[in-house]
């Protein structure tokens, strides 16, 4: 990642600094999935931060429960990047109708290991209300978050988050590449912690998809949320299996980026004590398969980059860096310039500077691979736009850091192309521009951990309007958290609409 006009946020680093395409993972530092307990490491004080979060559309036909749940308790795995003391959880309306009728809901940590069963860690098991309330109507379009409660969650691990129905949902709103198994059940079986009575799983492509869940935040100290604004790129796609792997570019990062303190979990034999560097952030990913800066004839999904960046980004809990890794579809699909594209870039940094979030641009990868050589007029427009991208010229875009992902994945002899090693391919086809678990970890490594810790740890005079929340129903009693503002109210179940 290289520093593009960062003066001072940079926290003494230099202010032109190199630009590193491909930096190896911090060395001796293999990608082990235990559980790692909270411990003090980052200094600072409490607040709320998103651990994990999804861009929340419409789901398509072809995903399972497309249509909704009734009388059915669902029991999804989101899976953290920080830790912290206590949590609350964000869940978004139905696509229509009356709303959605949450009867009771839970959070737990989820029983290890991942993928493998509905059960949860015995004694974690905490009942979720909604400004007092055991259910909540969330109605279509709107967003509601639980009251906190106190939870030891741990970093690098899975959470398990309940919601009974209590009637007809109407049509599903979700996340339809999660890469996380959830779990369905007839009745309410939010207080089951063997997972009995959870008889249907989501594992099965292309339905390893998420359900109602806008984030999930935790209390911690000292923590800076880092998130990604993205496509199908980013999201993960088909390319990225099987479910559960935590295989795509934001989960890798967040495994660069360690907490530092010891790694263990006293529920997990053998697991390693060893000391790691500290960067006290957490990493969310709201990309959106077919999602574009720009509208075009047939799409983007539910809402456009710009569109959606206050929501999805700018009103995260904690948020200090968004990484933007969007305009391919406005170049394939909506038949944009690069001048187009470039615009609506200038728009994002300019909104989020405006609201004190850094901003990390990526290049555009290769469209082409072995098989299918890029459209050469849309692949004009890519080059161009990555020149943009890129800083060091006169009309450079104002990013605070770039990661060159397009250098991270072609081909050296065919800057076009992407390396055959990078490319995703599942089921009989390969994704072009759709990188796989290799290209993920490569993408990941282009970025420079101590240029990215820097940003997202900045003076709070250099980020005015930092500390934003999502819209919430808080308990007044929760005096030890950060304070959140609270733009659309819940409903409690049975209560007025």
């Amino acid at each position: 990642m290289r520093g593009a006009r960062v003066s001072g946020l940079m926290l003494g680093l230099a202010a032109a600094a190199l630009l590193l395409v491909g930096t190896p993972g911090i060395p001796g530092e293999p990608l082990v999935r235990v559980g790692r307990a909270v411990t003090p490491a980052c200094e600072g004080p409490a607040g709320w931060v998103a651990t994990w979060a999804s861009a929340t559309v419409p789901l398509p036909h072809t995903t399972p429960h497309w249509d909704g749940f009734n009388d059915q308790t669902l029991r999804q795995v989101v899976h953290t990047s920080v830790g912290g003391t206590g949590v609350r959880v964000t869940i978004n309306g139905p696509v229509s109708g009356p709303g959605l009728r949450v009867g009771r809901a839970g959070v737990a940590v989820a029983a290890r290991p991942s993928g493998t069963g509905a059960a949860v860690r015995p004694g974690s098991l905490r009942p979720l209300t909604f400004d007092g309330a055991a259910g909540v109507t969330v109605r279509p379009g709107e967003r509601v978050t639980s009251d906190p409660v106190e939870l030891a969650v741990p970093d690098d691990h899975d959470l398990a988050v309940s919601l009974h129905f209590a009637g007809p949902t109407g049509p599903a709103t979700g996340r339809m590449f999660s890469g996380q198994t959830s779990w369905v059940g007839p009745g309410d079986l939010v207080d089951v912690e063997d997972g009995t009575g959870f008889t249907e799983s989501t594992r099965s492509y292309p339905s390893a998809a998420s359900y109602f869940l806008a984030s999930v935040d935790v209390r911690a100290a000292g923590v800076g949320g880092v998130v990604v604004l993205g496509d199908s790129v980013s999201d993960g796609y088909a390319f990225v299996w099987p479910p559960d792997a935590e295989t795509v570019a934001a989960d890798r990062l967040y495994d660069r980026l360690a907490v530092r303190g010891t790694i263990w979990d006293p529920e997990v034999v053998g697991a390693p004590d060893r000391e790691r560097r500290s960067a006290c952030l957490a990493v969310a990913n709201v990309a959106i398969a077919g999602n574009a800066l720009l509208p075009f004839f047939d799409g983007p999904v539910e809402g456009t980059g710009l569109e959606r960046l206050q929501r999805d980004v700018l009103d995260q809990a904690g948020v200090r860096v968004v990484v933007v890794f969007l305009g391919i579809n406005d170049l394939v699909a909506g038949r944009r310039t690069a001048d187009e594209v470039a615009e609506a870039l200038a728009q994002v940094i300019d909104r989020a500077h405006a609201a004190g979030v850094a901003v990390v641009g990526v290049t555009l990868p290769p469209l082409g691979d072995a098989h299918t050589a890029p459209d050469p007029e849309v692949e004009v427009h890519r080059q161009a736009l990555n020149d943009r991208i890129r800083p060091g010229r006169p009309d450079s875009l104002p990013y605070d850091a770039v990661v060159d992902a397009d250098a991270a994945l072609r081909q050296a002899t065919a800057p076009s192309l992407i390396d055959p090693a990078y490319a995703g391919c599942a089921f009989g086809r390969c994704g072009r521009w759709h990188p796989g678990p290799a290209g993920h970890a490569a993408v990941a490594d282009a970025f420079d951990l101590d240029e990215l810790v820097a940003l997202a740890h900045r003076p709070p005079a250099d980020r005015p309007l930092a500390d934003r929340a999502p819209a919430a129903a808080t308990a007044a009693s929760d005096t030890s958290a950060a304070s959140d503002t609270s733009a659309a109210p819940a409903v409690p179940a049975g209560g007025s609409e």
